[in-house]
């Protein structure tokens, strides 16, 4: 992470890991926020499988797209941690 910080911060992060380590790439996530790697209001892109409901800390989610065993859910970060 202090390299991604040292380049942020981001205003758009996508997220694709295996679906088996969704809660790793919520940590990841939520870690960057922490570190202050994302902008305030920055966007993330977050592909997860359709049966998971990922719930992100310091991020509203604004949408959710199923397109069948898949799922993007897409949030804004509050910068509120």
């Amino acid at each position: 992470a202090p390299k991604l910080v040292a380049r942020g911060p981001f205003d758009l992060v996508f997220a694709d890991q295996p679906y088996a380590q969704l809660a790793k790439g919520i940590a990841t996530l939520e870690a960057l926020g922490a570190a202050g790697a994302l902008a305030p209001g920055a966007t993330i892109s977050l592909e997860h499988s359709s049966k998971d409901k990922p719930t992100l800390k310091g991020f509203e989610v604004t949408d959710v797209r199923r397109y069948g065993a898949t799922s993007i859910t897409i949030a804004t970060f509050s910068a509120e941690i």
